[in-house]
C-alpha cells in the first residue's frame, strides 16, 4: 500500500508540536503559563468570530 496523500495529519501534528516546544524552550515556568494563556484566548476569540460569521451566513 503506498501514502499517496498529499496531507499527513500526524506529520502536521509532529510540526506543530516540534514548534511549540521550540517556543518554549528556555521559558520559566511562568512565561510557559503566559504563552498558553494567551494563546487559549486567542483561541476562543476566533471561536467566537467564527460562531458569528456562520450566524451571519445563515441569516442572509
Amino acid at each position: 500500500m503506498t501514502n499517496d496523500k498529499p496531507f499527513d495529519c500526524v506529520e502536521m501534528k509532529h510540526q506543530a508540536a516540534a514548534q511549540v516546544q521550540a517556543r518554549l524552550a528556555g521559558m520559566s515556568r511562568d512565561e510557559k503559563v503566559h504563552y498558553f494563556r494567551e494563546r487559549t484566548q486567542a483561541l476562543r476569540e476566533l471561536q467566537q468570530q467564527l460562531i458569528q460569521e456562520e450566524k451571519l451566513k445563515k441569516n442572509a
